[in-house]
Protein backbone atom coordinates (compact mmCIF):
# COMPACT_ATOMS: atom_id res chain seq x y z
CA UNK A 1 0.00 0.00 0.00
CA UNK A 2 3.06 2.60 1.05
CA UNK A 3 4.68 1.44 -2.26
CA UNK A 4 0.84 2.55 -4.33
CA UNK A 5 1.08 5.86 -2.71
CA UNK A 6 4.11 6.86 -3.24
CA UNK A 7 4.28 6.20 -6.58
CA UNK A 8 0.92 7.92 -6.75
CA UNK A 9 2.36 11.03 -5.15
CA UNK A 10 5.56 10.87 -8.29
CA UNK A 11 3.22 10.93 -10.88
CA UNK A 12 0.92 13.49 -9.47
CA UNK A 13 4.36 15.93 -9.00
CA UNK A 14 5.12 15.28 -12.69
CA UNK A 15 2.21 15.88 -14.41
CA UNK A 16 1.61 19.02 -12.07
CA UNK A 17 3.42 21.06 -14.71
CA UNK A 18 1.27 19.71 -17.59
CA UNK A 19 4.25 17.35 -19.36
CA UNK A 20 6.47 14.36 -18.95
CA UNK A 21 9.36 15.99 -17.45
CA UNK A 22 12.53 15.86 -19.44
CA UNK A 23 15.97 17.51 -18.59
CA UNK A 24 16.87 20.02 -19.90
CA UNK A 25 20.75 19.78 -20.12
CA UNK A 26 20.98 18.93 -23.25
CA UNK A 27 20.36 22.27 -24.74
CA UNK A 28 23.61 23.39 -23.18
CA UNK A 29 25.81 20.99 -25.76
CA UNK A 30 26.32 23.88 -27.60
CA UNK A 31 26.71 21.60 -31.07
CA UNK A 32 26.24 22.49 -34.92
CA UNK A 33 26.69 18.78 -35.58
CA UNK A 34 23.32 16.71 -36.87
CA UNK A 35 23.85 13.33 -36.67
CA UNK A 36 20.22 11.34 -38.56
CA UNK A 37 22.53 8.92 -39.82
CA UNK A 38 23.95 7.44 -37.07
CA UNK A 39 20.49 7.81 -34.36
CA UNK A 40 18.60 6.06 -36.90
CA UNK A 41 20.64 3.41 -38.48
CA UNK A 42 19.94 0.86 -35.59
CA UNK A 43 16.22 1.30 -36.79
CA UNK A 44 17.44 0.33 -40.79
CA UNK A 45 15.07 -1.72 -42.84
CA UNK A 46 17.64 -4.10 -44.50
CA UNK A 47 17.26 -3.31 -48.55
CA UNK A 48 19.66 -4.53 -51.08
CA UNK A 49 20.73 -1.33 -53.26
CA UNK A 50 18.58 -2.14 -55.73
CA UNK A 51 15.25 -2.32 -53.53
CA UNK A 52 16.66 0.78 -51.83
CA UNK A 53 16.81 2.83 -55.47
CA UNK A 54 13.41 1.72 -56.20
CA UNK A 55 11.91 2.36 -53.14
CA UNK A 56 13.69 5.96 -53.22
CA UNK A 57 12.23 6.84 -57.03
CA UNK A 58 8.26 5.51 -55.61
CA UNK A 59 9.10 8.01 -52.53
CA UNK A 60 6.60 11.25 -53.26
CA UNK A 61 8.33 13.77 -51.01
CA UNK A 62 6.67 17.26 -50.50
CA UNK A 63 6.03 18.44 -53.57
CA UNK A 64 6.10 22.29 -52.58
CA UNK A 65 10.13 21.55 -51.87
CA UNK A 66 12.49 24.14 -52.72
CA UNK A 67 14.99 22.00 -52.46
CA UNK A 68 16.03 18.65 -54.95
CA UNK A 69 15.64 15.11 -52.69
CA UNK A 70 18.96 13.91 -51.87
CA UNK A 71 19.08 10.08 -50.92
CA UNK A 72 21.00 11.27 -48.11
CA UNK A 73 18.80 12.77 -46.41
CA UNK A 74 16.14 9.69 -47.31
CA UNK A 75 15.83 7.36 -44.25
CA UNK A 76 14.57 3.65 -45.27
CA UNK A 77 13.77 2.20 -41.52
CA UNK A 78 11.21 0.33 -40.02
CA UNK A 79 8.56 1.98 -36.96
CA UNK A 80 5.86 -0.20 -36.43
CA UNK A 81 7.35 -3.52 -36.97
CA UNK A 82 5.74 -4.59 -40.01
CA UNK A 83 6.90 -6.09 -43.89
CA UNK A 84 7.09 -2.89 -45.33
CA UNK A 85 9.72 0.37 -45.24
CA UNK A 86 8.99 3.44 -43.47
CA UNK A 87 10.88 6.64 -44.31
CA UNK A 88 12.01 9.32 -42.58
CA UNK A 89 12.84 12.33 -44.80
CA UNK A 90 14.89 14.89 -43.19
CA UNK A 91 14.79 18.06 -45.33
CA UNK A 92 17.76 20.47 -45.73
CA UNK A 93 19.06 23.40 -44.11
CA UNK A 94 17.09 26.04 -45.43
CA UNK A 95 13.61 24.06 -45.13
CA UNK A 96 13.95 22.44 -41.89
CA UNK A 97 11.55 20.16 -41.90
CA UNK A 98 11.00 16.13 -40.88
CA UNK A 99 8.49 14.24 -42.59
CA UNK A 100 7.48 10.71 -41.50
CA UNK A 101 5.64 8.09 -43.91
CA UNK A 102 4.59 4.54 -43.14
CA UNK A 103 4.96 1.96 -45.32
CA UNK A 104 1.65 0.41 -46.72
CA UNK A 105 0.72 -2.31 -49.12
CA UNK A 106 -0.78 0.64 -51.41
CA UNK A 107 2.44 3.29 -50.85
CA UNK A 108 3.21 5.32 -48.21
CA UNK A 109 1.00 7.15 -45.85
CA UNK A 110 2.30 10.56 -44.35
CA UNK A 111 2.19 10.46 -40.25
CA UNK A 112 4.33 13.48 -39.43
CA UNK A 113 5.10 17.07 -40.71
CA UNK A 114 6.72 19.32 -38.55
CA UNK A 115 6.17 22.12 -40.30
CA UNK A 116 4.40 23.98 -37.41
CA UNK A 117 7.62 23.85 -35.69
CA UNK A 118 10.68 23.90 -37.94
CA UNK A 119 13.39 21.33 -36.93
CA UNK A 120 16.53 19.67 -38.58
CA UNK A 121 17.63 16.61 -36.22
CA UNK A 122 16.06 13.53 -34.98
CA UNK A 123 16.50 13.53 -31.34
CA UNK A 124 15.07 10.61 -30.16
CA UNK A 125 12.60 7.59 -31.25
CA UNK A 126 11.22 5.51 -28.50
CA UNK A 127 9.57 2.63 -28.93
CA UNK A 128 6.51 0.44 -27.12
CA UNK A 129 7.66 -3.00 -28.40
CA UNK A 130 7.86 -2.55 -31.97
CA UNK A 131 5.95 0.41 -32.69
CA UNK A 132 7.37 3.82 -32.73
CA UNK A 133 5.26 5.84 -30.38
CA UNK A 134 6.82 9.09 -29.69
CA UNK A 135 9.18 10.70 -31.98
CA UNK A 136 11.61 14.01 -29.93
CA UNK A 137 13.06 16.39 -32.83
CA UNK A 138 15.33 19.41 -32.32
CA UNK A 139 16.20 22.28 -33.91
CA UNK A 140 19.84 23.00 -32.97
CA UNK A 141 20.83 26.71 -33.23
CA UNK A 142 22.29 28.15 -36.29
CA UNK A 143 24.22 31.32 -37.24
CA UNK A 144 20.53 33.07 -38.00
CA UNK A 145 18.66 31.45 -34.90
CA UNK A 146 19.21 33.00 -31.38
CA UNK A 147 16.90 29.54 -29.90
CA UNK A 148 17.26 26.33 -29.86
CA UNK A 149 14.41 23.57 -29.53
CA UNK A 150 13.04 20.60 -28.47
CA UNK A 151 9.90 19.42 -30.09
CA UNK A 152 7.74 16.12 -29.23
CA UNK A 153 5.51 14.67 -31.07
CA UNK A 154 3.42 11.38 -29.77
CA UNK A 155 1.25 8.45 -31.34
CA UNK A 156 -2.38 9.07 -31.37
CA UNK A 157 -4.39 5.89 -33.40
CA UNK A 158 -2.39 6.19 -36.50
CA UNK A 159 -0.10 9.23 -37.02
CA UNK A 160 1.66 11.68 -35.05
CA UNK A 161 0.41 14.52 -33.23
CA UNK A 162 2.46 17.57 -31.33
CA UNK A 163 2.71 16.79 -27.71
CA UNK A 164 4.90 19.94 -26.23
CA UNK A 165 7.77 22.19 -28.00
CA UNK A 166 10.40 23.75 -25.48
CA UNK A 167 12.68 26.36 -26.35
CA UNK A 168 15.76 27.62 -24.90
CA UNK A 169 17.91 30.39 -25.85
CA UNK A 170 21.52 29.58 -26.75
CA UNK A 171 23.04 32.05 -24.79
CA UNK A 172 21.20 31.01 -21.76
CA UNK A 173 23.94 30.16 -19.37
CA UNK A 174 24.68 26.49 -18.41
CA UNK A 175 24.03 26.13 -14.86
CA UNK A 176 27.13 24.53 -12.19
CA UNK A 177 25.32 21.86 -11.17
CA UNK A 178 21.12 20.49 -11.35
CA UNK A 179 18.86 20.08 -8.48
CA UNK A 180 18.74 16.30 -7.55
CA UNK A 181 14.57 16.66 -8.24
CA UNK A 182 13.00 19.13 -10.26
CA UNK A 183 10.88 21.85 -8.32
CA UNK A 184 7.19 23.36 -9.47
CA UNK A 185 7.25 27.17 -9.22
CA UNK A 186 5.00 29.59 -9.71
CA UNK A 187 5.50 33.40 -10.28
CA UNK A 188 4.20 36.03 -7.19
CA UNK A 189 4.77 39.17 -9.03
CA UNK A 190 3.39 40.43 -12.64
CA UNK A 191 5.75 41.23 -15.51
CA UNK A 192 8.18 39.31 -14.25
CA UNK A 193 11.48 39.03 -16.47
CA UNK A 194 13.06 35.67 -17.77
CA UNK A 195 17.47 36.31 -18.30
CA UNK A 196 19.79 34.49 -20.04
CA UNK A 197 22.00 33.89 -17.03
CA UNK A 198 21.73 35.19 -13.73
CA UNK A 199 22.74 38.78 -13.60
CA UNK A 200 21.51 42.66 -15.29
CA UNK A 201 24.51 42.58 -17.71
CA UNK A 202 24.29 42.49 -21.36
CA UNK A 203 26.75 41.22 -23.90
CA UNK A 204 28.15 38.32 -21.61
CA UNK A 205 27.35 36.00 -24.28
CA UNK A 206 29.83 35.65 -26.75
CA UNK A 207 28.30 32.42 -29.13
CA UNK A 208 29.45 31.67 -32.54
CA UNK A 209 31.25 34.97 -33.19
CA UNK A 210 28.50 37.20 -31.99
CA UNK A 211 27.45 38.88 -28.46
CA UNK A 212 24.20 38.66 -27.41
CA UNK A 213 22.10 42.13 -27.46
CA UNK A 214 19.45 41.46 -25.29
CA UNK A 215 18.85 44.43 -22.83
CA UNK A 216 19.69 43.29 -19.63
CA UNK A 217 19.73 39.81 -20.74
CA UNK A 218 16.41 39.69 -21.12
CA UNK A 219 14.50 37.11 -22.77
CA UNK A 220 10.50 38.40 -22.03
CA UNK A 221 8.22 39.42 -19.40
CA UNK A 222 6.06 36.19 -17.38
CA UNK A 223 2.92 36.82 -16.07
CA UNK A 224 1.54 36.22 -12.42
CA UNK A 225 0.81 32.78 -11.53
CA UNK A 226 2.78 31.58 -14.49
CA UNK A 227 3.94 28.08 -13.81
CA UNK A 228 7.13 25.93 -14.36
CA UNK A 229 9.64 24.09 -13.12
CA UNK A 230 13.16 24.94 -11.39
CA UNK A 231 15.62 22.60 -12.64
CA UNK A 232 19.17 24.67 -10.99
CA UNK A 233 20.12 27.16 -8.95
CA UNK A 234 22.95 29.94 -8.65
CA UNK A 235 23.73 32.45 -6.18
CA UNK A 236 25.53 35.51 -7.71
CA UNK A 237 28.56 37.88 -5.87
CA UNK A 238 25.44 39.91 -4.47
CA UNK A 239 24.12 36.96 -2.49
CA UNK A 240 21.21 36.86 -4.55
CA UNK A 241 19.36 33.44 -5.46
CA UNK A 242 18.39 32.89 -9.50
CA UNK A 243 16.53 29.61 -10.66
CA UNK A 244 16.79 28.61 -13.79
CA UNK A 245 13.23 27.76 -14.68
CA UNK A 246 10.92 26.40 -17.73
CA UNK A 247 7.97 28.46 -17.72
CA UNK A 248 4.54 27.52 -19.63
CA UNK A 249 3.69 29.88 -22.05
CA UNK A 250 -0.16 28.64 -21.79
CA UNK A 251 0.10 31.03 -19.18
CA UNK A 252 0.77 34.19 -21.35
CA UNK A 253 -0.89 36.58 -23.86
CA UNK A 254 -1.46 34.63 -27.09
CA UNK A 255 1.07 37.37 -28.52
CA UNK A 256 3.87 36.50 -26.56
CA UNK A 257 3.70 32.86 -28.54
CA UNK A 258 5.94 31.98 -31.41
CA UNK A 259 4.90 33.67 -34.64
CA UNK A 260 3.71 30.39 -36.45
CA UNK A 261 1.60 28.78 -33.31
CA UNK A 262 -1.75 27.96 -33.92
CA UNK A 263 -5.27 27.55 -32.32
CA UNK A 264 -4.54 24.05 -32.34
CA UNK A 265 -0.81 23.69 -30.60
CA UNK A 266 -1.74 26.66 -28.33
CA UNK A 267 -0.68 25.79 -24.89
CA UNK A 268 1.98 23.27 -25.93
CA UNK A 269 5.42 25.34 -25.72
CA UNK A 270 7.91 26.08 -22.90
CA UNK A 271 10.50 27.99 -22.30
CA UNK A 272 13.63 28.03 -20.65
CA UNK A 273 15.66 30.76 -18.74
CA UNK A 274 17.24 32.62 -15.40
CA UNK A 275 14.38 34.25 -13.11
CA UNK A 276 15.39 35.58 -9.61
CA UNK A 277 14.26 33.27 -6.77
CA UNK A 278 12.61 35.98 -5.19
CA UNK A 279 9.91 36.32 -7.64
CA UNK A 280 9.22 32.73 -7.77
CA UNK A 281 6.93 30.18 -4.89
CA UNK A 282 7.35 26.86 -4.64
CA UNK A 283 3.84 24.98 -5.00
CA UNK A 284 3.02 21.00 -4.30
Amino acid sequence: MKIKILLQLLITSMLCFGQDIRHPKDFFKRSYEISNSAKLKKYEFKLSEIERQLLFEKYTYPQDSFYKIEKRDVFFINLNGDEYPDVVYISPFGEDNVFIDIGTQKGFKRVLNSDEFLSNCIKELKFRGRKCIEVVLERLNMVSDDEQAEIVYRLVKDSFELFSCRTCNVCTQKPYKYLKKPINVQILIDSCPLRENPNFEEGKCFYDGAISTKANNEIGKFKYLTSGICWAEFIDNTRNLWWLVELALKDQNKESHSNDINDKNFGKEYQIGWMEAKFLKKIK
